[in-house]
């Protein structure tokens, strides 16, 4: 039993459906932004319009790599914290954190580098491009600061094979991150 008088199981049933509603909303958040894209690209006789400064590619796939990279070390850690590796675990947690901070130093010299190339809010191709790369990029900062959130947790050995909701929950919404990233990056990037 919990302090509230629940069954503890019953806490990680209700942590977990409110964690698969939040990512469902969230979910059709960037659906709705991605159908906009595709509606309003459909429409265009070229895309990117012409005149449209080309989109530095090479920054977007080490973005792609850091990001996917950061979710592998999180779910590693969260196997090995399944098993008992709590230090394993913590190591994890500070190497995803990193990788997230290093995707959006990333994603800020993409944003610097697409403006210093011309390519604008007012340009129907830069503004859901930035449209959709802000909206993740602010995503990404609530996941650093729930990943932040689990590190006291984690530093303290806390979590365990037995206790390991609060991980479980993070690490879907970071892996949901990760998933809507490779989406748009292959809509706006290789399409």
């Amino acid at each position: 039993m919990t302090s509230n008088g629940s069954p503890a199981g019953e806490d990680r049933w209700t942590s977990y459906l409110g964690m698969v509603v939040a990512v469902a909303s969230w979910g059709m958040l960037f659906a709705a932004l991605l159908l906009s894209y595709v509606l309003l690209r459909v429409q265009q006789p070229v895309w990117p319009p012409l005149g449209s400064p080309p989109l530095p590619l090479g920054l977007a796939v080490a973005n792609t790599a850091v990001l996917l990279l950061s979710s592998v070390v999180l779910s590693w850690g969260g196997r090995k914290l399944g098993r008992g590796g709590r230090e394993e675990f913590h190591v994890a947690l500070q190497w995803t954190i990193a990788l997230g901070i290093v995707f959006l130093g990333l994603q800020l010299r993409l944003w610097q580098a697409t403006h210093a190339n011309g390519l604008g809010l007012t340009h129907i191709f830069g503004g859901m491009f930035y449209v959709l790369t802000w909206a993740h990029a602010a995503h990404i900062v609530a996941g650093l600061g729930a990943l932040l959130w689990l590190v006291p947790g984690s530093r303290q050995r806390t979590y365990g094979p037995e206790r390991r909701a609060r991980v479980m929950m993070v690490s879907l919404f970071w892996h949901f991150l990760d998933v809507v990233w490779v989406v748009m990056f292959v809509a706006i990037f290789v399409v």
